[in-house]
């Protein structure tokens, strides 16, 4: 074997080497950028396990408000550590049913929400959660709507040709998409068609 022929075989070895050690790394920095993943999504889980920066999940999470509440919502009532007695959870709901009923011009803010709730009725946040899910069987966001939407409703009674603009806003929404979601999901019937049975066409 000649000289040429050696240089040759060295550099073929080494340009071997090169791309088998581009492989590797490669190889390395995908697994160790999938495992780094994996890890985030395992501390994702876990700090949501921990009580809930209600603050931090509004500035994470680009939502609309609605599902931003009952995401909260949620963490509230399925990580609250004690159940209330059954005495508390039938104060509170005596509380909320009487808010309810005497303060409509509340609810019916847009701004409202279960921390406005909370703050009217002196009771926890957490502890309206819990109470609107044992004591209720729902929600803070479908009680709510279901309030809403039944405004919405006596108003169309009284108004069939209201315009849909002013009727979310003097229900509480604030866009016509969101009335328009939340009355078929509560009547099980869209606007349009309810206006048709108070006509009776």
């Amino acid at each position: 074997m000649n000289k040429e022929d050696n240089l040759f075989s060295v550099h073929f070895i080494i340009v071997k080497l090169i791309k088998l050690v581009s492989v590797i790394y490669l190889y390395l920095r995908t697994f160790g950028i999938y495992k780094e993943k994996l890890e985030n999504e395992r501390i994702e889980r876990l700090n949501f396990l921990n009580p809930i920066n209600h603050a931090e999940i509004r500035n994470i999470i680009n939502e609309d408000e609605e599902e931003i509440e009952l995401i909260i919502e949620k963490a509230d009532g399925l990580y609250q550590k004690s159940l209330l007695s059954k005495e508390i959870l039938s104060e509170n709901r005596e509380k909320i049913e009487r808010f309810f009923e005497n303060n409509k011009n509340k609810y019916l803010d847009s701004e409202f929400n279960l921390d406005s709730l909370s703050k009217h009725t002196k009771v926890a946040r957490q502890d309206l959660s819990q109470t609107f899910s044992i004591s209720m069987n729902t929600t803070f966001n479908s009680y709510l709507n279901e309030k809403r939407i039944k405004y919405a409703c006596d108003e169309l009674k009284k108004n069939n040709d209201i315009s849909i603009v002013i009727l979310s806003e003097m229900c509480g929404y604030k866009s016509r998409a969101s009335l328009y979601r939340n009355f078929i999901i509560v009547k099980g019937i869209s606007i349009a068609e309810f206006k048709k049975q108070l006509t009776g066409n």
